[in-house]
């Protein structure tokens, strides 16, 4: 299962889970709108919370005059109680360098699915 550790990060909890000691699969769909705008580059990326370290790499988001929905799909996995999911959880992060002002309207989306490398039995 999946905890709100905080209101600005989510924590996977791993030691005394059913699935302690499995490497878990990660699938995460971020969806937002941003306002449209002039052409702007952006970056989202997927970070740990206990350094800021990005895990993978960021992913280029544009802002353009006619389109204001984004999908955006991140894949990782958990294999141990160290994996930076267990000790600090994690966050996404969208980075603006364009010295523009960009909008995020709406609300904003995460759907997280988790495949496990064996099946798993909860209590």
């Amino acid at each position: 299962g999946v905890n709100a550790a905080a209101g600005d990060h989510i924590l996977v909890p791993y030691i005394g889970e059913p699935y302690d000691g499995l490497r878990i699969h990660h699938t995460f769909r971020v969806f937002f709108s941003i306002a449209a705008g002039s052409q702007q580059t952006l970056a989202l990326s997927l970070r740990r919370f206990t350094d800021d370290s990005i895990i993978g790499s960021e992913i280029q988001i544009f802002r353009t005059p006619d389109e204001e929905g984004q999908l955006y799909i991140f894949e990782t996995y958990t294999s141990n109680a160290n994996d930076p999911f267990v000790e600090g959880g994690f966050y996404f992060l969208l980075r603006n360098d364009s010295g523009v002002n960009v909008t995020i309207q709406g609300e904003v989306g995460i759907l997280l699915q988790q495949t496990f490398e064996s099946p798993v039995v909860f209590p």
